[in-house]
């Protein structure tokens, strides 16, 4: 072999060694990138088991939570339920003692009916219903009877103005809150006791009044006693004077 061949085979050995150099090099380093790889991707894992043990973690505050919130949700459920009663408990209660109240204050004008009404009455008398059912039941009709009954208080006497008649007739309604709805109650019946022959003034009486029921009391000649003080007497005269 001749020198320029030996020269050219050494070169091509060394340019070899060079390249396989060059190549032990890469391949370390693309080791070395794949050993990253893998350390990047075990992190990766380690962080996705850490946040999918933080996700069961708040799976189960949730879970905590929303049975919590149940439980509350039973509690305020029971507690409303409790407020319900106690609520219905305290309105049949407070009905029962405006019956009460109602009754004594109504007992309270029949046996006091001359100081209530004797300024404006003569021999005053309180009359029990059985007195003038008979006649009633001649002259008004089953149903108008039956409206008359529940009336408070019936009372009779002679008119201190001799310009109305010898006899009076009061239909009184007593309430300890009087509203429209009574002013009305004996405007209807003292108009029946009218029919049926008895020169009548209606009467609501009470301890308090509701707004706007003692102008309608007024404006209708309805006499209107609260607290003992008596108002609308001259108008109601008026319009007995009319009749």
């Amino acid at each position: 072999m001749s020198l320029v061949a030996v020269a050219r085979l050494e070169t091509v050995v060394a340019e070899l060694a060079e390249a396989q150099k060059r190549t032990e090099q890469r391949v370390a380093e693309l080791a070395e990138a794949q050993q990253r790889t893998e350390q990047r991707v075990a992190e990766l894992a380690e962080a996705q088991k850490r946040t999918e043990q933080r996700l069961e973690r708040l799976e189960t505050v949730v879970a905590e939570l929303a049975e919590a919130q149940k439980r509350t949700e039973q509690v305020l459920a029971g507690l409303l339920q409790t407020v319900e009663q106690l609520t219905l408990r305290t309105k049949t209660m407070q009905e029962r003692l405006d019956a009460l109240i109602g009754d004594n204050l109504e007992r309270r004008y029949r046996e006091r009916a001359h100081a209530y009404f004797g300024r404006v009455l003569r021999q005053v008398q309180v009359v029990p219903w059985i007195q003038i059912e008979e006649r009633l039941e001649e002259r008004l009709s089953e149903q108008e009877v039956d409206d008359l009954r529940p009336l408070d208080l019936l009372v009779h006497g002679r008119p201190k103005d001799a310009s109305i008649g010898d006899e009076l007739w009061l239909a009184v309604e007593v309430s300890k809150v009087v509203d429209r709805i009574d002013v009305e109650r004996a405007l209807r019946r003292a108009a029946m006791l009218r029919k049926a022959g008895y020169l009548t003034i209606p009467v609501v009486a009470g301890e308090e009044h509701t707004p706007g029921s003692d102008e309608a009391a007024r404006d209708t000649g309805v006499v209107f006693v609260q607290d003992g003080a008596m108002r609308f007497w001259d108008e109601a005269l008026g319009r007995v004077r009319s009749t």
